[in-house]
């Protein structure tokens, strides 16, 4: 990969800090429902639980395929660790207790030796990513949860988009 186009992601990387609403606190819901129903609480609670803890486990996927890509393409490091660090803070935002990164390359992650390959597999794994938070948000109950999985979703988007920009211009 040249040195235009690391500079090209580390740029597009660079502009591209959508975490800074993935936070874990609540806001108020600006209209909340009272609830007389016991049950629909325990569901509400189970389905957000089951999509926090789904959308978390998708975040480590893909930080263990940034993180194989970097170990296999030292190259595209300064380019790929500010993305793979918002998905570090994405997860953080998703779950209560952060999982401990690995610090040998992810196992099942195969990493092609083409570092241009290698980052169009991972846009397919963020295009892949933001499409499933959008259907997490369609899913959620609370309006917190909506509202996190979405600002997940549009990082994850612009990741792909700026991850493609700056491999176009190679």
């Amino acid at each position: 990969m040249r040195r235009r186009t690391l500079l090209g992601l580390a740029v597009a990387a660079a502009a591209v800090p959508v975490t800074a609403g993935c936070t874990s606190s609540t806001d108020p819901d600006p209209n909340p429902s009272p609830s007389t129903d016991e049950s629909t609480n325990d569901s509400e609670a189970s389905i957000d639980t089951f999509l926090r803890v789904g959308a978390a486990e998708a975040e480590t996927e893909l930080i263990d395929r940034y993180t194989a890509t970097i170990a296999a393409h030292p190259t595209l490091a300064a380019a790929l660790t500010p993305l793979a660090d918002q998905h570090r803070e994405h997860r953080v935002a998703l779950q209560s207790q952060p999982a401990p990164d690995s610090q040998t390359s992810p196992a099942g992650v195969n990493v092609a030796s083409d570092p241009a390959i290698a980052v169009n597999d991972i846009i397919a794994a963020e295009r892949a990513a933001a499409d499933a938070r959008t259907l997490d948000c369609e899913q959620a109950e609370s309006v917190e949860l909506t509202r996190l999985l979405a600002l997940v979703a549009a990082s994850e988007a612009s990741h792909a988009e700026a991850l493609s920009s700056a491999s176009e211009t190679s």
